[in-house]
């Protein structure tokens, strides 16, 4: 008797697994209200330079500051070097010469009463936007460090270490944000949001996977998806309402801090007790499933007493920790093909769904409305990936969301001169898709893969992707500095490249999850 008949005590579907799964759900909530976060912390809206002096009147501020035909505002770096030798007849004559220079009394925003961001708090703009990009790439940053090691955490340590953890990072970080005085502060506190939020995420996959049967895996991750995204939605409404960005991380960390004490209940996964060794922790676990799921307790006690630790996993998980683990993802030549091509997907579908979501201050309209529709349409995403891969399979889910998102994406800025609320509509419906495929490549990129490299194939996938996701906002700052079409040409590039080549992938759809490499 192996371990196999003890592993199916811990993935059953009683009482103890929904209680397990309520919990990893409700703590999805407070981690979506953070992945988006620097949308508002840098926000930058219109702006022009502070002259010592000028008259706030519209017809005197030509003798003080240049105006754009082209955006039909001021010039936002510049400003005239002699106001008392330019005159508003000077600045309309097509023969004289005036000069100009950058801003050097600060600047003067364009905002709403209350409103505030570190953007307009520690002047990110002009020759000092490049703080602000900085700003997303460190999150961004966060995340893909934290691919790369959060797996390797989890396997070391257990999940429920890893999960709790993180959890309690990413909260303590985004708390912290409220009342960090440092600018540079601001830059190490979004890294570190950015690691816990995907090292949990990992470890709340994990422990799905080990804790729960096949049939429930894909819909439990699809509910985990629709309230992170809940979350995600309710950023704006804190946004709006609080209006300053400090008292906005205040919020978001505190709702955090609430939910922190259930938390402290997610057990450990019974599979990673028994490939570890952990044979005292995992009788008790799995008398408390039984007790919980009212089994008899002596079932327990009769499979431990008979328990025989499987050899060949236990050499198998020796030789992950006695080598590099990811050395084994690259030794076989279909597992080097399968995580080169989840790579691509993932990175198509990370570019997308940044690119779109940390874009939403540029749409045009009410940038409260424009991120929250983008945030509203995940839920039902989520649902409809669920139905795709039921009914088509994973890989032609997946093909399908993309090639709709990139066809959507082709037509937003051919739109956005021309009508501004159907522009919104159809980047928000390919949000929609993207998100969708963001959704699928996360709940199935294991289903490929033997049970020992499945958290690595996560790993690796999302580190990669992580990586490209980096040049997100230098190409949104290319968009918002030439031409604004840049952004989505990319975008429209990556998810047709992707959509094509995930169909080179075996189907999954009706089969069982390996276990083996032979499998």
């Amino acid at each position: 008797m192996g371990d196999s008949d003890l592993l199916k005590i811990g993935t059953g579907f009683g009482s103890f697994q929904k209680r397990l799964v309520a919990l990893l759900i409700l703590s999805a909530y407070p981690h979506g209200l953070h992945i988006l976060v620097t949308v508002f912390i840098t926000y930058t809206p219109r702006h022009r330079c502070f002259v010592p002096g000028e008259n706030s009147k519209n017809d005197l501020l030509r003798d003080y500051i240049p105006w754009n035909d082209d955006t039909q505002w001021w010039e936002q770096c510049l400003r005239y070097v002699n106001t008392s030798d330019v005159t508003a007849s000077d600045y309309n004559s097509t023969t004289d010469i005036v000069v100009t220079s950058p801003c050097d009394h600060g600047w003067i925003y364009e905002l709403e009463p209350g409103v505030t961001s570190a953007s307009t708090e520690y002047n990110w703009v002009c020759d000092r936007t490049w703080y602000k990009t900085l700003a997303m790439t460190l999150q961004m940053a966060g995340m893909m460090v934290g691919s790369l090691v959060g797996s390797l955490l989890s396997d070391r340590y257990g999940r429920r270490a890893a999960f709790l953890s993180n959890y309690a990072l990413a909260v303590i970080a985004i708390s912290a944000l409220a009342f960090n005085p440092l600018m540079y502060g601001i830059h190490v506190l979004l890294f570190l949001d950015g690691w816990a939020i995907i090292v949990r995420g990992f470890a709340v996959i994990v422990l799905v996977t080990e804790m729960l049967p096949s049939k429930w895996r894909d819909a439990t991750s699809v509910v985990h998806t629709i309230v992170f995204s809940l979350g995600y939605a309710t950023l704006p409404l804190i946004a709006y309402l609080a209006k300053d960005w400090r008292w906005t991380m205040a919020i978001c960390g505190g709702i955090g801090l609430l939910l922190l004490p259930a938390t402290l209940f997610v057990p450990e996964s019974l599979g990673w007790l028994l490939q570890n060794n952990r044979l005292k922790r995992a009788r008790k676990l799995a008398r408390r499933i039984a007790t919980v799921n009212q089994m008899p307790v002596d079932t327990t006690k009769h499979l431990f007493k008979e328990f025989d630790y499987n050899t060949q996993v236990s050499q198998i998980h020796r030789l992950c920790f006695g080598l590099n683990v990811y050395d084994l993802l690259l030794r076989y030549p279909y597992l080097r093909y399968r995580i080169l091509i989840y790579c691509i997907c993932w990175s198509s579908v990370n570019l997308c769904y940044f690119g779109l979501s940390l874009n939403t201050n540029q749409l045009n309209g009410n940038r409260y409305l424009n991120f929250f529709f983008a945030a509203l349409v995940e839920p039902p995403a989520s649902l409809l990936c669920l139905f795709l891969i039921r009914k088509l399979g994973s890989r032609i889910a997946f093909a399908v969301q993309m090639s709709i998102a990139g066809l959507l994406l082709i037509v937003t800025p051919l739109l956005q001169n021309v009508h501004d609320e159907l522009s919104v509509a159809t980047a928000v419906l390919g949000k929609l898709f993207v998100a969708g495929g963001y959704t699928l490549v996360f709940t199935c990129t294991g289903d490929l893969f033997p049970t020992l490299l499945r958290n690595q194939a996560y790993g690796a996938s999302s580190f990669v992707s992580r990586m490209v996701a980096l040049l997100v906002p230098y190409i949104l700052y290319i968009g918002e500095t030439t031409d604004p079409s840049i952004p989505y040409i990319v975008m429209v590039a990556t998810a047709i490249t992707s959509s094509a080549i995930v169909l080179l992938l075996p189907e999954t759809k009706g089969q069982q999850l390996p276990n083996t490499f032979q499998e």
